[in-house]
């Protein structure tokens, strides 16, 4: 957020490549205009840099998008009274929440369109098509935009046997997870996120659905909880790209070096003897050479967990509008995982 700063005023009538030359040079531009204007540049300056940047495997993609982050970070949209300061601008209800000055700042326009569209997936919500209501995700936090993994889970509670029990959703996010559980019958779930956004939203959620005391969201890191009673079964989904995370946003779709190390060493510690892990995972990170071996089969070794069973199922989805050919490619040979495991303490 910026309130006071030189910049430079832009509308449609600017020559766009004039626009391109002072983002290089790092001047800040305020878009004053209208907010189909302010598309209409920002798609313009997308083509360009696509055009600049061969982006053909993730390595070049992740370099691509720090780049844009950089370069777009002077293109910025003036925010007054809550409101889009531009004609025809849409209603974004965070930014009363989250920014209640109502004196003139600027946000960077990647912001802004990331407050737009987390406003509107909140306000519609997510129909995940094993759950009889709709979910709406807070600003800031993961949630599935794709349903194998949630669609294993399903249909492995749904062969188990599990009701009346207490489950950890470790990392919760959105808290789909919780609310799968819950479907099936389980007592009580403890749901833990280091995002605060993540467990207001779910706070938000199980008042409005009235699940108070069967869903219990706490703010700490996965594993990190103390609860009355060991859990009879502990659900993670842990990011699937090792990759250092550089937001809490990042912390849903990427992991730290030793983060799946951490979850298996501390697991012990909130399971019953006897009880069951369940780890939603992906081989994604070997596809794209972040890693060369699957590392839950080798850390579940190591920690002495017995391996169940693993269900596996293929991508069903890809997406029709994707401008990186490569990324489908990979996305057709990628394998979705459950691992079911048992731990026994020992004797």
């Amino acid at each position: 957020m910026r309130s006071k700063l030189a910049y430079k005023n832009i509308n449609g009538n600017t020559p766009y490549p004039k626009i391109w030359e002072w983002l290089e040079k790092g001047q800040d531009l305020s878009i004053e205009d209208t907010w189909p204007t302010a598309l209409t540049i920002h798609s313009w300056l997308k083509r360009k840099a696509l055009t600049q940047y061969k982006v053909d495997d993730y390595t070049s993609e992740r370099k691509f998008k720090k780049f844009w982050v950089e370069f777009l970070s002077h293109l910025l949209i003036p925010i007054e009274n809550h409101k889009i300061k531009l004609k025809k601008a849409p209603t974004i209800g965070w930014l009363e929440k989250f920014y209640p000055q109502k004196e003139l700042f600027f946000l960077p326009i990647k912001q802004v369109l990331g407050l737009n569209g987390s406003w509107q997936w909140y306000q519609r919500g997510i129909q995940y098509p094993m759950l009889p209501f709709k979910l709406h995700p807070y600003y800031n936090v993961y949630f599935p935009t794709r349903i194998e993994h949630l669609e294993l889970l399903d249909q492995f509670l749904g062969k188990g046997n599990f009701k009346g029990k207490i489950a950890l959703d470790a990392g919760c996010g959105c808290g789909v997870l919780g609310f799968i559980l819950q479907q099936h019958g389980l007592a009580k779930i403890y749901a833990t996120d280091i995002n605060p956004f993540a467990i207001q939203g779910l706070e938000d959620e199980i008042e409005r659905l009235d699940l108070k005391n069967k869903i219990i969201p706490k703010l700490t890191n996965a594993l990190d909880l103390d609860i009355e009673t060991a859990a009879d079964l502990i659900v993670i989904n842990p990011p699937w790209l090792r990759i250092e995370p550089n937001s809490l946003l990042d912390e849903g779709s990427y992991h730290s070096e030793n983060y799946l190390e951490q979850i298996f060493s501390t697991v012990p510690t909130k399971l019953k003897a006897g009880g069951d892990l369940v780890i939603l995972f992906s081989n994604l990170g070997e596809l794209l050479g972040l890693t060369g071996h699957n590392p839950i089969a080798k850390l579940a070794q190591q920690y002495n967990f017995n391996l169940i069973t693993k269900i596996t199922t293929a991508r069903k989805r890809l997406a029709k509008k994707n401008p990186y050919s490569w990324w489908n490619d990979v996305l057709k040979k990628e394998e979705i995982q459950l691992w079911h495991f048992k731990f026994y303490s020992s004797p």
